[in-house]
């Protein structure tokens, strides 16, 4: 598993460095944990494709719903638990369905929902981090197949 230093977190997510500082460090809000904390000098936190993912998705709500994302701290953290387990190309069709700022639900058909919330869509989430990542889409196929190259 890949993990990313803060750096690429930060142009992966649109974050500023102050608030991935402070929606991840110590003694601070807190929203998500690195999957790597940082332990001393020169050691930085790293993380997962799923937890800056949530990052993406957190300030999505911050920025296009003027969410106050202490609030949807629950939320997020129960997003990046359900992310644990599923595999990235799984992901492409799914909506992430906000109905409370304490719970989540992944789904492909927000009818089955019902009640509502908000409604974000992974895809292009996953399409940014698919090309950093250097991962094809799911429904393209490779051009070529691999093979080796001598001279």
């Amino acid at each position: 598993m890949r993990l990313f230093q803060s750096a690429d977190v930060l142009v992966l997510t649109g974050l500023t460095k102050s608030q991935l500082r402070e929606w991840t460090g110590r003694g601070r809000r807190e929203l998500l944990h690195p999957d790597v904390e940082p332990d001393g000098p020169g050691r930085h936190a790293l993380f997962s494709w799923q937890t800056v993912l949530v990052l993406r998705v957190l300030l999505v709500l911050h920025r296009d719903f003027a969410a106050e994302v202490g609030a949807w701290a629950p939320a997020a953290q129960q997003l990046r638990g359900r992310l644990e387990h599923l595999p990235f190309f799984n992901l492409w069709r799914l909506r992430a369905v906000f109905p409370s700022t304490t719970h989540v639900i992944l789904t492909e058909n927000i009818a089955e929902v019902g009640a509502g919330g908000i409604v974000v869509p992974l895809e292009p989430h996953l399409e940014a981090l698919a090309t950093q990542l250097s991962l094809p889409r799911p429904d393209q196929l490779p051009l070529f197949p691999t093979m080796a190259v001598t001279r």
